[in-house]
């Protein structure tokens, strides 16, 4: 191997750069470096801010791709039939471990998801489905195992009985298996979203940065299903309960056509990502 190795940066989001120091370092940084981002709003920023007209491609989230064993339908019913759970009967909850981004005070972060799970269990659109609670993702990137057991003690025993929660660590197939097998998601995660989409199902995100924007809102045109929740007076003021059911019965009352929409977007963001694997070895192999 001689002393320099191809460097791709592939499927991601690099900014936006508010210190003119970070942009300067960043532009000259990789001016010769192949980027193949993950949305539209990055190739633009890239192009267009940081000048980086070249060596910029336009791409997709890699998290569209099939993960392995997704057409197993063996796996696919066994993780269903491991937590008692019914195709289209429940909807899927991701408590991110990453409350800083959202509210300062975990506490008030955990009693507004308690305040949001005591409504969806009492929203008539909803009427008997079930609530999984999901852990998505574990330490370093915060405990969310443990936000789901701080809450489920919080809520009265009525509303307990119709939770099913998954707090253990499970394979990536096997999740988004549950994601994609929920009635919709309500998520603080980004690529727990993604998982939904990718299987067709809807999402309501919690948004806490740019990214959400060029993933969700631009890739997959739905803007219309992203909360910007990334400000500390909305959870203060226990708004995020009422944002959050605003977004759920908009979905409830346009499923057919928002999973069509979902289905045929997620198809284009799929061959991208495809695109994207392809271009990264084109690179590695120059």
């Amino acid at each position: 191997m001689g002393k320099y190795s191809p460097v791709v940066l592939v499927g991601q989001t690099i900014g936006p750069f508010n210190r003119w120091i970070n942009w300067q370092i960043v532009r000259r940084t990789l001016k010769s470096v192949p980027i193949i981002t993950r949305d539209e709003w990055c190739s633009r920023y890239l192009q267009q801010e940081l000048n980086l007209k070249q060596n910029v491609f336009h791409g997709a989230d890699l998290a569209f791709c099939d993960l392995p064993l997704q057409s197993n339908k063996d796996i696919e019913q066994d993780i269903l039939r491991q937590y008692g759970l019914v195709s289209n009967q429940y909807i899927t909850v991701i408590l991110s471990g990453h409350h800083s981004a959202y509210c300062k005070d975990r506490t008030l972060y955990l009693q507004v998801w308690q305040e949001v799970i005591q409504r969806l269990a009492a929203e008539p659109m909803l009427q008997d489905k079930k609530i999984c609670l999901l852990a998505h993702t574990f330490h370093p990137y915060g405990d969310e195992g443990k936000n789901i057991e701080e809450v489920c003690r919080m809520l009265p025993q009525n509303i307990r009985e119709q939770i099913i929660p998954v707090t253990e660590r499970i394979l990536p197939t096997r999740a988004r298996f549950i994601l994609g097998n929920g009635y919709l998601t309500i998520t603080g995660r980004m690529h727990a979203s993604v998982s939904t989409f990718q299987m067709g199902k809807p999402a309501v995100v919690l948004s806490y940065s740019k990214k959400y924007d060029g993933v969700i809102g631009s890739n997959l045109n739905r803007q219309d299903l992203i909360l910007n929740a990334n400000d500390s007076v909305l959870w203060e003021s226990r708004k995020i309960p009422d944002m959050i059911g605003e977004k759920v019965r908009y979905i409830c009352g346009n499923y057919n056509r928002l999973t069509e929409e979902i289905r045929n977007r997620a198809a284009v963001q799929k061959e991208l990502a495809a695109y994207s694997l392809q271009k990264c070895v084109e690179f590695v192999k120059k």
